[in-house]
């Protein structure tokens, strides 16, 4: 048996499904070089990081944030700009840069999910109707046939597997980036809370 993968039937749903597998893979591209441009510290530098902030001591800060182009050392580098140009309201600024980064990184995730959805359903639309037309086929040519059946059922099957090669991806990549995300958020916000004692201790 061959499957005819141009078949009328198929082709309606294949013109908004390449829409959707185009659109998919140029906002995974994005997303991820986004990442990779400003990448999360591995968990023992951030700790580290972390610590001496702790302890007040900013000389390693100073020299660490010499180097690298990691999210959270672009934050710690941000509040160390602001003590040194004397900027009022420092602990608002960081509040408000630490909210710019976040929504960068979740930028577009729920789209790539509602993607996901979509090319999902529209699959199965496809599918169902394929099976619609070969129901109706059959019952026109006036006995069944299990090998038209058979033949039919295949053929609608194939918009289900687009469908499905389309949102497993954009699903992965949408589920892993709002993870990662996520995490950005609890760093970010444990950072902000030893920025906000610093500043507290300097004030005092």
């Amino acid at each position: 048996m061959v499957i005819d993968f141009l078949h009328p039937i198929n082709f309606v749903f294949y013109i908004p499904l390449m829409f959707l597998s185009v659109s998919s893979i140029a906002l995974i591209t994005e997303r991820v070089h986004d990442v990779l441009k400003n990448p999360l510290l591995d968990a023992e530098t951030y700790r580290s990081l972390l610590n001496a902030l702790r302890k007040r001591d900013l000389q390693p800060v100073n020299e660490r944030l010499q180097h690298g182009n990691h999210i959270e050392i672009l934050f710690v580098r941000e509040f160390l700009q602001l003590r040194k140009t004397g900027t009022h309201n420092i602990l608002g600024q960081l509040e408000l840069f630490a909210r710019e980064l976040i929504i960068s990184r979740e930028s577009r995730l729920d789209l790539l999910g509602a993607m996901s959805g979509v090319a999902t359903m529209l699959g199965l639309l496809g599918t169902v109707t394929g099976m619609i037309w070969s129901f109706q086929a059959m019952s026109g040519a006036g006995r069944p046939d299990p090998a038209v059946l058979s033949g039919g059922i295949a053929q609608a099957l194939i918009t289900t597997a687009l469908g499905l090669f389309i949102a497993i991806p954009a699903l992965s990549t949408s589920s892993v980036l709002k993870l990662r995300a996520r995490m950005l958020s609890n760093r970010l916000e444990f950072l902000y809370e030893e920025m906000t004692a610093i500043q507290m201790a300097k004030q005092g």
